[in-house]
């Protein structure tokens, strides 16, 4: 007489759940690769660029915007939100837009360059050195997409902050 073999009960997970599970999966497998900033220098989030991850009535719009928030340094494309969404990278990118109100690429170029922006302010790094922290592999082309979004070098923006920053101080006094 064969004993028939006991399965642990099967669990259904909502679409919620399995997204949930697919980006920390994602998340875990990138832990290794991820970039970090050096000197010790200290950056809080960006709550302002990630604030529609709490707010949007799509779950998959704000999974992808929660993990695009904390992962923005690495290489992420819309090919591979799809695959993980299970969503069509068309149909992903027209929710995205509806969703957010900016486009995929114009969004996780904002993200990088406004953490970009919070490094030159708050460290000392060279800007080479930011732009593999915030995902970019060739800093020439950080250079020209920070001067095209800011309208200055990155290094001419650290310089005007420093030197906004050094008057406000003087005015305290």
């Amino acid at each position: 007489m064969l004993k028939a073999e006991s399965h642990p009960p099967r669990v259904h997970k909502t679409p919620k759940d399995k997204l949930r599970d697919a980006f920390a999966r994602l998340s875990q497998r990138r832990e290794g690769s991820r970039r970090t900033v050096k000197e010790g220098d200290t950056v809080e989030p960006l709550p302002d660029l990630v604030r529609h991850a709490e707010g949007t009535k799509n779950e998959t719009i704000a999974g992808i915007l929660a993990y695009l928030g904390k992962n923005y340094q690495q290489d992420i494309g819309l090919s591979e939100l799809s695959s993980i969404t299970g969503l069509n990278p068309a149909y992903l990118s027209v929710l995205f837009k509806e969703t957010v109100g900016t486009s995929f690429v114009k969004y996780l170029t904002n993200l990088r360059i406004e953490r970009a922006k919070e490094l030159l302010q708050k460290t000392s790094l060279r800007s080479a050195d930011i732009a593999e922290a915030v995902g970019y592999n060739d800093p020439h082309y950080f250079y020209e997409i920070f001067k095209k979004k800011t309208g200055e070098t990155p290094g001419a923006y650290r310089a005007r902050v420093q030197e906004d920053t050094g008057e406000r101080k003087q005015e305290a006094q």
